[in-house]
């Protein structure tokens, strides 16, 4: 296996405090290229802190981001997704009403030589990055017709095909069905580096993982050294890729 390059992003020792909380304490986390990092952690050991810190929904209160080697201010989130980091929530970030082409290429549509909107090649292309995740639907149907779990592989699709330097994930598989859980896995897999099988923490081709004791973070190292940090079945939620 080839070692992995320099970081792509970076929090170094960062603190985030809220009205009578202090969400993260000094906390320093690494993304190198081509590797799968999973961020574990209980509910409120300021795992969403840390990812907005890298995405620009908050600024550290102390400590900085760096992306590429470069110390950083994203004031907002279109700031990061312009510098290469893109973010899927949950929550399908999408619009339910819009075509499911519509939605994989809202904002940057291909438009023919009249600076028009080209729909057959926006349906075209929309359809094959799509089969390349198992999914096999009329793109020209509105996105709300889909399952939830489809919703969720438009959006990676959507999410990797900005040229995301940084795709981060927050907990990927809790609205998808068992099949889909394998071909969101068999995705990711093919970003990085040779793959792993998935072990006791349920860290799937995690090539690192940090852990998280609020609000402070116990160390990154294997999945196999995360496995003896609570929780025992954590979700991947970061990935690297180039």
């Amino acid at each position: 296996m080839s070692e992995p390059g320099p970081p792509v992003a970076e929090v170094v020792g960062a603190s985030k405090r809220f009205p009578g909380v202090l969400a993260l304490d000094g906390v320093s986390f690494t993304l190198v290229p081509g590797e799968v990092h999973a961020l574990v952690g209980e509910n409120g050991a300021g795992k969403s802190t840390l990812v907005k810190l890298l995405t620009g929904v908050y600024t550290p209160d102390s400590g900085e981001v760096r992306f590429a080697g470069t110390p950083v201010t994203f004031r907002r989130p279109l700031d990061a997704q312009a510098a290469g980091i893109s973010t899927i929530y949950q929550e399908v970030n999408l619009v339910p009403l819009m075509s499911v082409a519509g939605n994989l290429y809202l904002g940057r549509e291909p438009r023919n030589q009249l600076r028009l909107i080209d729909y057959r090649r926006m349906h075209a292309d929309a359809a094959a990055l799509l089969r390349r995740y198992g999914i096999d639907v009329d793109v020209r149907q509105p996105l709300r017709s889909l399952g939830l779990g489809a919703q969720q592989m438009v959006a990676l699709a959507r999410a990797v095909s900005v040229n995301a330097r940084v795709v981060i994930m927050d907990e990927p598989t809790s609205s998808l069905e068992p099949r889909e859980v394998d071909t969101l896995f068999r995705v990711v897999a093919g970003w990085c580096t040779p793959a792993r099988s998935p072990d006791s923490t349920g860290c799937a081709w995690c090539r690192s993982c940090s852990a998280g004791t609020w609000p402070r973070y116990a160390g990154t190292g294997s999945p196999a050294s995360a496995s003896r940090t609570p929780p025992p079945r954590p979700s991947p939620s970061c990935a690297s890729v180039t």
